[in-house]
């Protein structure tokens, strides 16, 4: 059985060269222990300095997993009232939603949860803060990039399945085009809360990690591992997404097929683009012509 090294914490230099050269995921237990947030962001904080802004809420669909393709608008003070009370509603606060159209909340929080040190800060593309109530389930999925994962409160566990599974998971194919438009581009097939064999058998021969991660641990997880999360307790999490520059050379397949995945999906974003401007452009057309054999009649 595969174990996830746990440190207290690592120079950029053992990171580097210990984990994220050799694509291997490391639990640091003490890195984020002097973060101002792991000491600051309780329920009354927050919701005294963003109770009344608009959020956007992540919704679970049919499978009781988040998929994040639906959500609803809400104030920030009912949502936390509602995933921190004794019957909590299923719902997450996500990436888009804290980052919104000038990512207020995320910025006034920034200093809160500064950048590890021995992350390459050249290549950070983005942080993020998660929000939700214990019983979350993401669908499992990898990212394009490497990801460190910080617990802030509560607990959470991850199902992490190696790059070299990536067949025995089923991910969707490069050619699924449903996939694509649906965003669904590095997702799994596979329903990890009720586990179809007879349709998906080689998943039998898939070797499952199990990592739970508490504060103030942080959890690297680099580009290409599958991961699924399940949210223990109502908890509060941060993540940055990277990838050292060094090793772009050491891509995985996983990686390669994301990146073909995500130039299809914005080919097709970009014909129905243009098809919502043709449609538009016609209807404007339309118009004038209409109220022009209108003109035409009343003379």
């Amino acid at each position: 059985m595969v174990v996830v090294d746990r440190v207290t914490t690592l120079t950029k230099d053992a990171f580097l060269r210990d984990y994220a050269a050799r694509r291997r995921p490391v639990v640091m237990t003490g890195a984020s222990s002097a973060w101002p947030c792991m000491h600051s962001w309780s329920n009354e904080y927050l919701r005294e300095r963003f109770g009344n802004d608009e959020v956007a809420v992540q919704l679970p669909e049919a499978d009781g997993q988040f998929h994040y393709r639906s959500s609803k608008q809400t104030r920030f003070h009912d949502f936390l009232e509602e995933v921190t009370c004794p019957n909590p509603k299923m719902q997450y606060l996500t990436t888009n939603a804290l980052m919104g159209a000038k990512g207020e909340i995320l910025h006034a929080l920034a200093n809160d949860f500064p950048m590890p040190e021995f992350v390459p800060k050249e290549s950070v593309r983005v942080g993020n803060i998660w929000i939700g109530p214990a019983g979350t389930k993401s669908v499992l999925h990898h990212d394009a990039e490497d990801n460190i994962l910080a617990m802030v409160r509560g607990r959470k566990k991850f199902v992490l399945f190696a790059p070299s599974d990536t067949k025995n998971v089923y991910p969707y194919p490069v050619k699924n085009i449903r996939a694509i438009l649906e965003g669904r581009v590095l997702d799994s097939r596979i329903d990890m809360s009720n586990v179809d064999f007879e349709r998906f058998p080689r998943f039998r021969k898939a070797n499952p990690i199990h990592v739970t991660i508490t504060p103030p641990e942080m959890l690297y997880l680099p580009a290409g591992y599958w991961h699924y999360v399940v949210g223990e307790e109502m908890s509060i999490m941060v993540n940055f997404w990277f990838f050292p520059l060094a090793y772009r050379a050491t891509l995985l397949p996983p990686v390669l097929q994301t990146r073909i995945k995500w130039v299809l999906a914005a080919f097709f974003n970009r014909l129905e683009s243009y098809g919502r401007a043709s449609q538009d452009i016609f209807n404007r057309r339309a118009r004038r012509y209409g109220d022009f054999r209108r003109c035409r009649s009343r003379r």
